[in-house]
């Protein structure tokens, strides 16, 4: 299930879009000890006119001139708000493989993969040894972090790195009773590895979570630790400080670098990430959604389980705080994001683990009541039946849903009905990098998408038109070319863009 679907969904978003072109861009400029530098338009901040902020190029600076694996750039622009793991990932991807839509998304999926493991040894540590099959079973049968897991973004990343971070701590905790367990033991049977090598993993794993996005890592990595230790025992609560210590200074090896040469390099840096990272909490209004959104959202993002996570709730609050580590862990994650005012279902993925735990928790509690009546043996054929049909269904719909829905929004055919148009002509008409959107530009070639914009008195304006308005005599025209004034607009006249597609093309001559 891992890797032969990861490739068949075109860049369809904006988000994944950003990713892949800024990655593009890396793998194009070499690999990052002799790579080709680029000069870009030294940027300011800038406010939209939705009320977000942005790091613009700003004409009255002189341009910088950046390696593209330090400072990422997308379509002749600085792109820094987000950190830059993912798109080393991807480049290195993209110079390994090639530059397609599979090897944009394979360590995405096969993240999601190893998080198959992770998640059925915190059940194993968490609820019971015997549900560590069960969580494994029912996270490769939940359609939410099978299609997230298979995006170009970095909540992927963040999700995996921040499950991985906590199951390290847990599994420190767990080594660490382990310890005292076998010094209170004249026996001394049993083997564990020392707790302070989960410690430093823990932080190796919260570093990589920082410089995928930033910040935000830590909410899911302290949800999932804190609710994580009320399962301690009384007399394991024991504290050493060095492997802390170690730990802590492999972190900020590892996470403060990058942001101390971009902030030295680039101004406004430090402001782009103070607002990206604690925005949300109150400047960032970027398409706000009320606090109440994402009550509905985790009744869709368990199906198609939703039915026993319910169960699960219900069991966690039944068997008393001392086994809700996963209600807890699930319940500070969703609080938290929905204190910010952006919303969207990728910020749940890194409480995707606890929301597996509380499945099996409704599973187990089903179980229960099954071998009550005698009917246990049926009951987990049944629930084993049902995860094997649910990931049977996953693996056909996936591909299909992504041919006959998702593909037919791409841009791919209309940037190659474009490439073709523009190839016929005499006369060179430039594509404006500072308006074509990243989903766009992943499909055109890659000299068109970079550098500056073109002074000459036409260019090719690509729109991401969604709701249909943008017509010729639109006034969005104006915005993209200030101080210019526009003279004429011409739709071109594609195949693959007809008169109602989310894609236009026009001509625009300039003054």
């Amino acid at each position: 299930m891992t890797l032969p679907t990861a490739g068949v969904r075109d860049i369809v978003t904006s988000h994944e879009g950003r990713v892949a072109q800024t990655a593009r861009q890396m793998a194009a400029s070499g690999w990052p000890w002799n790579a080709t530098t680029v000069a870009v338009p030294d940027v300011g901040m800038q406010v939209d006119s939705d009320g977000a902020k942005r790091l613009r190029p700003d004409p009255s600076l002189p341009p910088l001139v950046v390696n593209p694996w330090i400072v990422p750039v997308i379509n002749g622009e600085v792109r820094l708000q987000k950190p830059p793991l993912p798109y080393w990932v991807t480049a290195v991807m993209f110079k390994l493989v090639g530059v397609n839509e599979w090897s944009a998304r394979a360590v995405p999926a096969i993240l999601w993969a190893l998080l198959t493991l992770i998640v059925a040894d915190l059940a194993a540590m968490l609820i019971h040894p015997r549900m560590a099959v069960w969580a494994a079973g029912i996270w490769i049968s939940s359609y939410f972090a099978f299609d997230e897991f298979r995006k170009c973004m970095a909540d992927p990343y963040l999700a995996f790195f921040s499950i991985a971070a906590v199951w390290a701590g847990v599994k420190g905790m767990q080594n660490d009773e382990c310890r005292m367990m076998n010094e209170e033991s004249t026996s001394r049977s049993s083997f564990c590895i020392h707790h302070s090598s989960f410690i430093i993993l823990f932080y190796l794993f919260l570093a990589l979570g920082f410089l995928s996005k930033g910040p935000a890592v830590f909410i899911p990595v302290l949800a999932g630790i804190a609710s994580a230790w009320t399962l301690r025992r009384p007399r394991s609560r024991s504290f050493s400080l060095s492997p802390h210590l170690a730990g802590g200074l492999l972190f900020f090896l590892i996470a403060l670098p990058w942001y101390l040469i971009v902030w030295h390099r680039v101004p406004n840096a430090l402001l782009l990430w103070k607002y990206e990272s604690l925005g949300g909490f109150g400047e960032k209004n970027e398409k706000p959604e009320p606090f109440w959104f994402y009550l509905p959202q985790v009744l869709l993002i368990a199906l198609p389980w939703t039915f026993v996570w319910i169960a699960g709730l219900f069991a966690a609050v039944r068997n008393g705080w001392r086994r809700g580590s996963a209600l807890i862990w699930q319940a500070v994650i969703v609080l938290v994001f929905s204190l910010i005012t952006q919303k969207k279902n990728a910020y749940l993925l890194p409480a995707t683990a606890a929301q597996t735990l509380l499945i099996v928790q409704g599973l187990r509690w089903w179980f229960a009541g099954a071998r009550r009546l005698g009917k246990g043996r049926s009951t987990r054929r049944m629930a084993m039946g049902l995860a094997t049909l649910f990931a049977i269904a996953i693996a056909v719909c996936f591909p299909l849903n992504a041919k006959f829905n998702d593909n037919q929004r791409s841009a791919k055919a209309v940037c190659a009905d474009l490439v073709r148009s523009l190839m016929v002509r005499q006369v060179h008409v430039p594509i404006n990098p500072a308006t074509l959107p990243p989903d766009a530009a992943f499909y055109l070639p890659l000299d068109s998408t970079s550098g500056s914009p073109s002074p000459w008195n036409r260019e090719i304006v690509v729109i991401d038109d969604r709701r249909n308005a943008v017509d010729e005599s639109s006034r969005i025209f104006t915005s993209f070319f200030p101080g210019r004034t526009v003279v004429e607009v011409d739709r071109l006249s594609l195949k693959s863009s007809p008169l109602d597609f989310r894609w236009k093309v026009f001509e625009v001559t300039l003054k």
